[in-house]
């Protein structure tokens, strides 16, 4: 095993492979599970969500001017921390309020005012802007690059030249 992992590209062979496995796994569990991770004090006016679901990964920017009430007149606060649920079907760039969307092989860009649901209703304007990123396109070169350092042959040693002796009088 020593002698399988002489030289650089084999070690980075491996750890591409090891970052190819996490970034398989996260996009395996994006599928059911979504996980979200929310920045700042939860007291300002924007909000910025990085998140992966729907096997894709990316960040969520929710602009706000305070005060913002749900509809039943509850202050809108947020946590900043880790937040875990199971996949909803729920497109939040879908509905007449989208401004501009691309969406594309598991990209996903977009800008919504306000969110056109029925059990939502806001008291300032709301602009939500994200951006997702198909896992698939880390997984893949990661993937091939791995392959790549793991399997070719290392190049031989240059052998040294040894320099002819002049050897004077003979």
């Amino acid at each position: 095993m020593g002698e399988f992992l002489k030289g650089w590209r084999r070690k980075m062979g491996c750890v591409t492979l090891v970052m190819a496995c996490v970034f398989t796994a996260a996009w395996v569990r994006s599928l059911t599970l979504q996980d979200c991770y929310s920045f700042g004090s939860g007291k300002g006016d924007i909000m910025f969500v990085v998140c992966s679901r729907e096997g894709a990964f990316g960040e969520i920017i929710t602009f706000y001017r305070l005060p913002v009430t749900w509809k039943n007149g509850e202050g809108m606060g947020w946590e900043p921390g880790w937040d875990v649920v199971p996949q909803k079907e729920f497109d939040i760039a879908h509905g007449k309020n989208t401004e501009w969307r691309w969406k594309w092989a598991g990209f996903d860009f977009f800008q919504v005012s306000q969110m056109d649901e029925d059990t939502i209703k806001f008291t300032n304007p709301i602009v939500i802007r994200g951006c997702l990123v198909p896992y698939w396109t880390i997984v893949i070169p990661l993937t091939l690059v791995s392959t790549y350092l793991l399997l070719v042959k290392p190049r031989p040693k240059p052998k040294k030249a040894v320099e002819p002796t002049n050897i004077e009088g003979t």
